[in-house]
């Protein structure tokens, strides 16, 4: 029990220490499996708030990995079912399409980014789904938004830091908007000119290889 609850009356600490989970981890990825409406599995997205509260003032750590696993199960699941009753139609042409999965869940009571991040679970693989909800800490919903549900490997290779090498080329475009390449040049030592010639002569050669690799449109 937590500092702040040692401070309270005994008799409250009492009730505290009472208190139940708010929803039993098992026994909610079982029922959420057999929803057969999107009201249903918000229900359980919503539940997986109150368990991430009730690990937080008891500083349980499984429930609050617990209630990451839930909210990740629930937002799929609503993604799921959104596909499945109003699934994005393109009319080709001019005539554009139909108002997609995304829709509905806005239309229920999600936010944008709350609808975004459940679609994009939804057309997350199962093998990787599976994987992440085994992860000891894992990822929030919005997550997989631009990630790994969206993105090609090649794209996560550029455009998402991952501690090693990707990401790299999405910080050097960074780095090239905020930095004054005319003011770098200039402070520069005589010995470092060489490096900096070679450095560029490698950049520009792999942007050019990269370039004329790109698929034409």
């Amino acid at each position: 029990m937590n500092k702040a609850i040692q401070e309270l009356p005994t008799y409250i600490q009492e009730k505290v220490s009472a208190a139940q989970v708010p929803i039993k981890y098992t026994a909610a990825i079982k029922a959420l499996a057999e929803c057969r409406n999107i009201d249903e599995a918000k229900y359980f997205a919503d539940k997986s708030d109150a368990l991430a509260a009730w690990a937080k003032i008891y500083q349980h750590d499984e429930a609050a990995a617990e209630a990451k696993r839930l909210k990740l199960h629930a937002y799929r699941r609503m993604g799921v079912l959104a596909q499945e009753i109003q699934p994005r139609k393109s009319y080709g042409g001019t005539h554009g399409s139909s108002p997609g999965p995304a829709a509905l869940l806005r239309k229920i009571g999600l936010k944008k980014h709350e609808a975004s991040s459940a679609t994009a679970l939804s057309r997350l693989p199962s093998k990787e789904f599976h994987k992440e909800v085994a992860l000891a800490r894992p990822h929030a919903p919005s997550f997989f938004v631009n990630t790994l549900s969206t993105a090609s490997e090649g794209w996560l290779t550029i455009s998402t830091p991952n501690g090693q090498s990707g990401g790299t080329m999405a910080a050097f475009r960074c780095f090239c908007r905020k930095a004054d390449p005319k003011k770098i040049a200039k402070s520069l030592h005589k010995g470092e000119l060489q490096r900096a010639r070679e450095m560029i002569t490698e950049i520009i050669e792999w942007a050019d290889t990269f370039d004329q690799y790109l698929p034409k449109e």
